[in-house]
Parts: structure tokens; C-alpha cells; sequence
């Protein structure tokens, strides 16, 4: 009940933000609105999301926000020093 789910995504690959907030999932992608798509978080960074997973995950997410790759950079240098926990930018 206290817990909240959210979607971080590079700026320059907001797929699922973009899907699920305009309603069009897999038939908006980020290139259509001139985003290109360029980030070091390549794991799960793709310019178009799945439909079923946006629908499946919009009713489950408590929001999505973007954060550029330094700040991804930043945040998992911070994680590996104070927690010894060591991840790949995705």
C-alpha cells in the first residue's frame, strides 16, 4: 500500500512516458517528435514501446520521469560507492 512504482527513462529515449501519456503506445515513437533516440542507457532504451506493456504497465505506474546521462552516471556512481552495488546505465 506505501509502496509507488515509477519508470525512469534517458531523455533522449522517453518511449513509454511518451506512449502512455499520449494514449498511442507502439504507434508514436520518440523520433516522430524529434527526439533521437542517443543514450548510454541502451539496455531497454528503444524509440517505440510495446503496446501491450504500456497497457499492461499504465494502470500499475504511479508516473514516469526522464533524467539525462549524467545524472544516470551520477546516481549509479553514488549507488556503487555507498552500496557496493555495481549496474549497468539501463
Amino acid at each position: 500500500d506505501n509502496v509507488h512504482c515509477f519508470f525512469a527513462e534517458p531523455t533522449h529515449s522517453p518511449c513509454m512516458l511518451l506512449g502512455i501519456y499520449t494514449g498511442l503506445h507502439d504507434t508514436i515513437s520518440v523520433q516522430d517528435i524529434g527526439i533521437d533516440n542517443l543514450t548510454a542507457a541502451d539496455g531497454l532504451a528503444v524509440g517505440r514501446a510495446s503496446g501491450f506493456v504500456g497497457r499492461a504497465m499504465e494502470r500499475l505506474l504511479d508516473g514516469l520521469y526522464t533524467l539525462d546521462d549524467q545524472t544516470m552516471y551520477d546516481m549509479l556512481g553514488w549507488l556503487a560507492q555507498e552500496e557496493g552495488i555495481r549496474l549497468e546505465p539501463s
